[in-house]
């Protein structure tokens, strides 16, 4: 059974240092966002790559809950979490490449349709409304196709990761048959709903602190936020898959005992005989 509250409750139970480190790392990483948007900044950059820590320590949260430890780890070999951190992200990207090359052929193909159109706007109008209307189409089919791909990869990736995490394997991520499996089932989507909630009370209080401090408290706030955010996802979706895999290992054990057993009992009726 898949313990929601406990995965909530996960990331605080470690040492304080773990908790302070994380939350910073996060903030950087919103500080990081926030200065790529407004400056355009290459310091914003290197800034949100300290968040690479942070799921690190979630790919080691995740392979002991697959293990069966629910101990939360802390933040030790700074190595190997920034290599796992960085798998996740390696991870994301290979997933939504899909999606991105469709949208990629569909700016592509615009360019020869937006020039027919300024071309034709003034002395074939009818050929510059034709053009128009394929301009739409084609935008509607790029980004209808380039949408379901990237829902796809949006709830296949979460268990993907997962699997990355139990061997760090970078090819168990793509066992596809086995992350529908577990996408399939109601626990899955049970944890995409505490997790939404879950962000909605956690936006909602770092809104609140940020607008009593006069947003002085803003970035440290939804550091911490993102902090527990993240921990607990990874948690929550690595202990539905050690739930889902797990009861489908059971079977076939149960099979092969009960073949050794059959194969036991046979041998002892022939030596009677």
């Amino acid at each position: 059974m898949v313990e929601f509250l406990e995965a909530i409750k996960r990331p605080l139970k470690t040492d304080l240092t773990t908790v302070v480190l994380g939350s910073i790392f996060m903030g950087f990483h919103v500080l990081g966002g926030a200065i790529t948007v407004i400056f355009g900044s290459i310091l914003g950059g290197i800034l949100s790559l300290l968040s690479v820590l942070v799921h690190g320590l979630g790919i080691e949260a995740s392979r002991r809950t697959i293990r069966n430890d629910h101990s939360m780890p802390a933040f030790d070999d700074y190595v190997d979490l920034f290599f796992s951190g960085l798998m996740v992200w390696v991870i994301g990207v290979l997933y939504f490449l899909p999606a991105m090359i469709v949208i990629a052929f569909g700016v592509a193909n615009s360019f020869p349709l937006i020039f027919a159109v300024f071309h034709n706007a003034v002395w074939q109008p009818i050929q510059a409304l034709q053009g128009m209307l394929l301009l739409i189409l084609n935008g509607a089919v790029y980004g209808l196709v380039a949408l379901v791909l990237g829902i796809l990869a949006t709830l296949m990736m979460p268990i993907a990761v997962q699997l990355y995490a139990k061997n760090k394997q970078l090819g168990d991520a793509f066992k596809f048959p086995e992350i529908l499996n577990v996408v399939a089932t109601k626990e899955y989507w049970m944890s995409w709903a505490v997790l939404a909630g879950y962000g909605v009370v956690l936006l909602g209080v770092s809104t609140i602190l940020s607008t009593l401090s006069l947003f002085i408290l803003a970035i440290p706030a939804l550091g911490v936020s993102s902090y527990l955010w993240w921990i607990t996802w990874y948690t929550l979706f690595a202990d539905v898959t050690h739930e889902v895999m797990g009861t489908h290992k059971h079977p076939t054990a149960k099979h092969h005992a009960a073949k050794a057993t059959h194969h036991k009992k046979g041998r002892f009726a022939a030596r009677k005989r």
